[in-house]
C-alpha cells in the first residue's frame, strides 16, 4: 500500500492543481500552499474519499491539519486505508 503521506500529497496535487511543488513533511500546510477555505474543504473532501473516513466539523482542527505529519497521524488515528 502507498505510503500515507504520498497519497496526501497526490490529493493536494491533483484536487488543489499544485502540480509539481515540493511538499515538506513538517511545514504548516495552509500557509505554505496558501490555501482558501475552498481548497481547504475540497483537500477535507478528498481524504475523506481516499481513506474511507469521515471528519467532523470539530475534528478539522489546526493540530490535525497543520502538516503532513499531523494528518498523517490524523487519519492512523480515525483507522484510515
Amino acid at each position: 500500500m502507498i505510503d500515507i503521506k504520498l497519497r496526501i500529497k497526490k490529493i493536494i496535487k491533483e484536487k488543489l492543481n499544485f502540480g509539481d511543488i515540493e511538499i515538506k513533511d513538517d511545514v504548516h500546510l495552509k500557509e505554505t500552499l496558501s490555501i482558501d477555505s475552498i481548497d481547504f474543504l475540497s483537500l477535507v473532501i478528498g481524504i475523506e474519499k481516499e481513506f474511507n473516513i469521515e471528519i467532523t466539523d470539530l475534528e478539522i482542527t489546526i493540530t490535525s491539519f497543520f502538516s503532513l505529519n499531523t494528518l498523517e497521524k490524523f487519519i492512523q488515528s480515525k483507522g484510515g486505508t
